[in-house]
Parts: C-alpha cells; structure tokens; sequence
C-alpha cells in the first residue's frame, strides 16, 4: 500500500485505538488492541509503530517502540479469521536500525498457502518496511486455537518493545463450539527482558571483531550483551526491585541478584516520568482461571512461580498436553515458547484477605533479576503486596524427568485413549499436521538433515558469528525477497552455490562490504544429499531444499563453541556449550528425543519416542547435547530454523528450508513493501566513522555505538 493512502486507514485506526483497554495509570501503557470488524469473521487491526522515551521499570530512560501508543499490547483475534494488518512504519529514519525497517512475524502460525508471504521474516517472505512507509499484511488465521505470540523479525526491535501475545480464540461458528475446559476467568503473562541499552546497538556491538588483532580504533571491538536491567511481567517491573549485589554459592556460576519489593509502584519523577508498577491479577476464590504463558525475551531462559498455589499444565506452543499437576507452581519456559496453565484459586475460608507472589526468575545468566507480580484476592487491599519474602532468583529447572512428562494429549494423537476430544481438535487439524502417519515406529524419513552447532571466529574479520555445519548465515545479499526469487527462478540457488574451493575468497567478499545493492551476488551453500559442510567456517545463505510430502528428520549437535575448526587464534580454547531454543516456522514439528552427548544412531535411535512425542513449535536444544525433530514437508514456501536467542539468530544460527518451491502461490498483488536498491548487510561491521556519517553521531539524540 503506498505512503499516499495512509489517510484511508484512518477509520480503523481510530477504533483500534478507542477499542484498547488501558490497564494502569503507573508504568507505560499496555493493553490489548480489539480489532475492527466489518463481518463476523474479519478481524482488521492497524498497527502504528514510533518511538517514545522513557523506560518500562524506571531504569534508565532511553527510545522505546510503541504501537497504537502502546508498549507490548496483545492482539486478540478468533481461528478462522480473515486477519488484516494495517502496519505503519512511524520509527525516525535516524534511530538505529540494523535493517533499516520492520517487519512482523506471527511466532507459532503454519502460515499455510499464500499466508507464507506474511510470515515477517526479513529478506526472506519480505523486504523490511522502511521509515515513513507503509503495508497491507493479509492471512487466514487456520490454525489451531491457543497462545501465540507477534514480533518484529527484521531487526532488534522486539527487545525494544516490538512484540506482544497474540491469542486466538474459538471460531465464530453456529452452533457455538463449547469449550472442552470451563474456566472462569483468564490471564497473560508476558515476560520479556528489558536492557538499559537500546537492542539495535547491542547488536551493531557484536558485529565488531572480537579477535584483538583485527580491533583498530575506527572498527571498535565486540561487546556481547550483559545481564537485563529488568524482567518485565505484562510490560512491567520494578528495576530497584534487584540490585547488584549477589547470593554468593547458589549455583555457581549462576548466582542471582539480592531481590527485595518493598511497594507496588513507583510515583513518577523528573528521573522517570512515566513511574512504574508491578502487575496484579484480580481473583476470587474457589474458581479456576486460565493462564497463558509466555516467554517473549530476547535471551533468558525463565521459571515462572505462583507462590501457594497448585497449577496443571494444559498446552505447550498451543497444542493440547496430557495433563501435568505441578505441586511447586513453577514452569520453565525458554524464549519463545508458550504454555497455558489452569490454576484453581483457594476457598474463601484459606484466601481471604491475601496476596499471593507471581514470579518470574532467569535460568543460566549470571546475576539477572527476577521479575515479581500479584495475585490479588478479591478482599485484599488493592496495593497490598504479599506477607512473606520476596522470592529469590534461583529456582531449581525442571529436571529432564519434567520435561519428558510433557506429551502431546492423546486426543491430538487419537488413536491412544479412545479419541478423546479428538472431535473438537480433529475441527483444527489440517494437512495431516496432527496424524500419526509420520510417527508409526516402522516410518523412515526421507531425508536426515544434521546441524552441527558451533560459534566460529572468523578468519577474515575477527568476528564471532553462530553457525550450523560450519555456515553463518547472512539474511543478505540480495536485497530482496528470497521467496519471490526461487518462485521465478528455479535455477537461483545453483547458479549461487558456491563450489568448495571458493568458499574462503566468498566469505572474505561478503564481509568487506558494509551496504549491498540489487547485482551484489550471493553465496549460497546447499545442504543436499552430497553437500560437503566448509571445512573453515564461512559466511552465506545456508539452504536445504525440501520435495512436497516428504517427512524430514533433523538432528541438531550441540558441539563446543570453537569446534569445527571454529577459532584460529594461537592459545584459544572455547571449550562451552550453551542451551538453544530452536524455532521452526511454518510448521509444528514432533519432538522425538533429546539427550546428553553425542547422538548415537544405534542406543539413542532406537530410543526416540514414535508413541507420545510432543508437537511444538520451539524446543530446546540443550547444552553438550543433541536435539531430534520430525516434520512432514506439507506446506510450501521458506520456512526459517533458528535459534530464538536474538543474538544467536542475528549472528548466524539459522538455515533456511525451501519447501516445494513449484507450488508456492503467487505474491499478494498489493501490500508488499518494494525492496530497496541497497541494504545494509546483516554483518556489517557498523565501524566507528560509518555510524558517524550515517546517523551524524555528533548531532543525534538517540543512542549509538561507541
């Protein structure tokens, strides 16, 4: 949609914003954004993107992203719906920016047909909408009803703000479909890390080289990202709620901060403006409410608490669980993943008057805070916090015992339990996706794609990347859309490929250019059945091609971070593994086992779980460990895996899968953005005297990069 017809989303827009409910008058304004409906099943949301400035838990004040005015607001629509997204680019062209726009991915929707040109991930379904501009976005919401969530894909600014829940609700059909789970209430809680640095320069930071012999003074060197200044629950937190100080010998080396609430928000001041409150949920006893989780950060993985009280797990990533009683009231979710929980209040006699704690605390990052909310019973005071102690950070996670008790409920799978509610999930079940046709014991997949995962320096400019066989994948050049072009070429990946002999000269081309234009060539390495992975690591577009129909088995290796001929520097040894929490797009898969070490095809093969697997869309791949998936290639287009650390995606840890190219329907003949004449590469190395000429370091109100 041109910039010129910005006047005709005027009406929606001003029903967007008279419908959104404001939740407090303390801390930034969040809520939920209703959408405009001009029949029962459209649903029409304008999205209008700025900046503002201040700081959700009165930190330190610094931009801010905003839509419709609001900080993370969740969207709500219905399965079935006709989804419309009126999306207006209102950031200054100024404020830093790795990508030079936006664009919004809809984290756990298949984005089946011509949905998968709204998927939001840049350079691949789209080029990023710029400053000022504007674009129609346009899908089916055919999915299964549940928990997801919405975030900016093209740069850094769901750390700044750009993301919230999306929830979809049971469709509008005669008769009503009832509810297999009475509830009498229901609630978010979004929890997402918030840093005192502006995201989009944290991570022109890391592109500058760690190797100290390729640091000059102009390039600068890598500054990897420190722990949050705050966990927010729905938006909000209390940054003094934690302070610096340590419990010493907990863990080690993951000792959380020294935590104490003392009030439930904080007034504003000339230091804040906007103040700052800690969220409260409004309950009576003896009911049962619905919770949807979600851990919508950049980085941390999180355990959620509900202080006295007993919760059942009934949903992972929107798919329905056998159920799981949790006597401790806590759950571990990694980033992006999603879980809904019943919790049943206390009865009158045992609640009245209290404050119950809601607490949100940081696995595996040394000293970061915790974030603290309140379940408020009907008769307690309205700003009385809890009678007992703040809750510490560290809470012991799961145990691997508590994470393979979470299988898919067998009336998803059907033909365990008597079908069991398999009428009401079989309304949502599309292409075979909940079939067990992929899972029977004897099914071979057709192909096996290992990831090896590392974390390379590389030789040619000093940088740390995350690369999977070897490849750090650049999300450009070209500047354009990855999916328009295979869908018109069928010969663009192998007249890209590059041969093994080139792959050091490709690599060193690739990454002395700070901005690429429209005939900038790519390097593409093309993980088929005879693909070699690089010996040395590289830099390019790492792509596995995928037949129509095929099921897809795929073993992800956690290796140490300087394997694979990953670190060249004399005396370095990087002998650490770290957890990752993989992403599919497109597609929920199976999860069929995990473990420690290295896969061993005969002992952990004939262990994988073909019976009770858990279908999700994001799993973590643990630490010195390994991760195996199943998916059947049933929906056309380009579907990105990827880490969900924000970091690790931006730093290479992804691969595309180009899936029936052949059959991918055609673009949507408006509503698109025009790709530009020149992108910035995803790997530039923002030096010094660049960020100066190009964002006039000297005159500029925003924060930069030192």
């Amino acid at each position: 949609m041109a910039t010129s017809q910005a006047a005709s989303l005027l009406v929606p827009l001003l029903v967007t914003l008279a419908l959104f409910c404001q939740a407090q008058s303390l801390g930034l304004p969040t809520g939920t954004i209703m959408p405009f409906r001009p029949s029962p099943n459209e649903a029409v949301f304008t999205m209008d993107v700025t900046v503002a400035w201040g700081s959700p838990a009165c930190g330190v004040q610094r931009d801010i992203v905003l839509v419709n005015g609001l900080f993370q607001p969740t969207l709500k629509a219905r399965v079935n719906d006709t989804i419309t997204v009126h999306l207006i680019n209102n950031l200054p062209r100024l404020l830093p920016n790795t990508a030079s726009g936006i664009s919004i991915h809809w984290h756990g929707l298949s984005m089946w047909d011509a949905a998968g040109w709204a998927d939001g991930t840049a350079y691949v379904s789209q080029c990023p909408l710029p400053s000022g501009a504007n674009q129609t976005i346009s899908f089916l919401a055919d999915e299964s009803p549940g928990t997801y969530l919405w975030h900016d894909h093209s740069a850094a600014n769901r750390a700044n703000g750009l993301t919230g829940a999306l929830i979809l609700d049971l469709p509008n059909v005669t008769p009503p479909i009832a509810d297999p789970i009475p509830i009498d209430g229901e609630f978010t809680v979004f929890v997402t890390d918030w840093s005192d640095q502006d995201a989009n320069v944290g991570a022109m930071l890391l592109n500058r080289p760690i190797d100290s012999a390729k640091v000059t003074n102009d390039s600068g060197s890598f500054v990897g990202g420190g722990r949050p200044s705050a966990l927010l629950i729905n938006g909000k937190g209390v940054a003094a709620d934690c302070g610096f100080e340590v419990h010493t010998g907990v863990k080690s080396p993951y000792e959380p901060p020294i935590c104490n609430v003392t009030k439930m928000s904080v007034a504003p001041s000339v230091a804040c403006p906007s103040g700052a409150t800690h969220e409260q949920y409004n309950v009576e006893p003896g009911k049962q409410y619905l919770f949807r989780l979600i851990n919508a950060g950049s980085s941390l993985y999180t355990t959620v608490c509900f202080e006295g009280h007993k919760v059942q797990l009934i949903t992972a990533d929107a798919t329905p669980i056998n159920w799981v009683f949790l006597s401790n009231g806590c759950i571990d979710m990694n980033t992006g993943q999603r879980y809904d929980i019943l919790l049943t209040t206390l009865a009158v006699t045992t609640a009245a008057p209290s404050t119950y704690w809601i607490s949100a605390h940081s696995q595996m990052s040394a000293g970061s805070p915790s974030a603290y909310a309140v379940l408020r019973y009907a008769s307690a005071p309205a700003a009385q916090l809890p009678a007992t102690p703040t809750p510490q950070g560290y809470v012991e996670p799961w145990t691997d015992t508590n994470l393979r008790n979470i299988v898919t409920a067998d009336g998803v799978l059907g033909y365990l339990d008597n079908y069991e509610y398999w009428d009401y999930w079989q309304m949502f079940a599309h292409r075979g996706l909940y079939t067990a046709d992929t899972l029977h014991p004897g099914t071979v997949a057709a192909r096996l794609v290992v990831l090896n995962m590392t974390a390379p320096v590389l030789a040619a400019t000093g940088q740390l990347r995350w690369a999977m066989n070897n490849v750090a994948l650049m999300e450009n050049p070209p500047c354009d859309s990855l999916l328009n072009i295979l869908r018109s070429n069928s010969t663009w990946l192998a007249d890209n490929t590059i041969n093994p002999e080139d792959e050091a000269s490709a690599t060193a081309a690739l990454l002395s250019v700070q901005v690429f234009n429209k005939t900038s060539k790519s390097a593409v390495y093309l993980d088929d059945a005879g693909w070699a992975p690089p010996i040395v690591p590289v830099a390019g577009m790492h792509v596995v091609e995928l037949k129509f129909g095929e099921i897809v088995d795929v073993l992800m290796q956690n290796l140490p971070m300087g394997a694979n001929n990953g670190e060249y520097r004399t005396g370095v040894h990087r002998n650490i593994s770290v957890p990752h929490p993989m992403h599919l797009h497109g597609h929920k898969y199976w999860v069929l086992g995990w473990g420690d070490g290295i896969y061993d095809p005969i002992v952990d093969g004939a262990a994988l779980d073909t019976t009770y697997p858990m279908l999700r869309d994001t799993t973590t791949l643990p630490a010195w460990g390994w991760l195996y998936i199943r998916f059947q290639a049933n929906n056309p287009g380009i579907w990105p895996l990827h880490c969900h650390i924000m970091s690790h995606m931006y730093m290479g840890q992804m691969v595309y899968f180009a899936e029936a190219m052949d059959m991918v329907p055609p673009p949507p003949e408006t509503g698109h953005p025009k790709c530009p004449e020149t992108c910035v590469s995803s790997f530039a190395p923002y030096s010094k005297s660049w960020i100066n000429s190009t964002y006039a370091a000297a005159n500029s109100r925003f924060q930069l990069p030192k």
